[in-house]
């Protein structure tokens, strides 16, 4: 079984469900924030799929060696990557302030499921993708998610072991529930804070586990 990456910590709430009063999230549309276009999928009625329409990697149900040969079904639970500690702390923390993240608590116990792909040689985050319930989505406004995904590839780097860094990339789910996270706001300016992230082992798009495309009904904190 591959272990998935599995912060917990849950997105729903903030001050901005006027969002959802307007125009809101629709499968098939897009939405446009701070010079990201969202496209915006749904297979499932009450889960939603988003991602940055460049992204390359996400959809991705194979992974390859840097010469193009792709990685042998054997070899997948012997790639590892493990978050820097501190680094989601602060990427979530450079993105909802501390009085927003209680109304986030107070509001939902939905999760949001970001889908990570990152650059082995760098360890740094390169796409991402969203999973979440379709009504939690709404609470959201694209702007908020714009920043996220920025700040996650500003923030977030992975240490990856050797067998990792010959790949183009590695993938995985990432499980954010806020009602059981506990972010320090104390230390959110500096790399240090709580280490709330764990562990990209195994978690590689591969043809015997759902990629991006096809988790949409899987918000389940597993």
């Amino acid at each position: 079984m591959k272990k998935m990456l599995s912060i917990l910590v849950a997105l729903s709430g903030i001050v901005t469900a006027c969002y959802s009063q307007t125009t809101g999230y629709r499968a098939g549309e897009q939405v446009t924030a701070d010079g990201i276009t969202f496209k915006v999928e749904g297979e499932f009625d009450a889960v939603l799929r988003m991602q940055n329409i460049r992204n390359r990697w996400t959809d991705s149900v194979r992974v390859y060696y840097r010469d193009g040969r792709p990685l042998e079904p054997e070899n997948y639970d012997l790639v590892s990557a493990t978050a820097l500690p501190g680094s989601l702390n602060r990427a979530l923390t450079a993105t909802f302030t501390e009085s927003e993240f209680e109304e986030l608590q107070a509001q939902t116990d939905e999760s949001l499921i970001l889908y990570v792909t990152i650059s082995p040689a760098e360890g740094r985050v390169c796409e991402v993708g969203f999973i979440m319930d379709r009504e939690a989505m709404q609470l959201i406004p694209p702007e908020k998610f714009a920043l996220l995904e920025k700040n996650l590839k500003q923030y977030v780097t992975y240490e990856v072991n050797a067998l990792g860094k010959q790949l183009q990339y590695l993938g995985g789910p990432v499980f954010v529930n806020f009602s059981r996270l506990h972010l320090d706001y104390t230390d959110a300016g500096n790399s240090g804070g709580v280490d709330i992230g764990g562990s990209l082992e195994g978690t590689l798009i591969d043809p015997n586990r759902p990629g991006f495309g096809d988790s949409g009904g899987k918000t389940q904190d597993d």
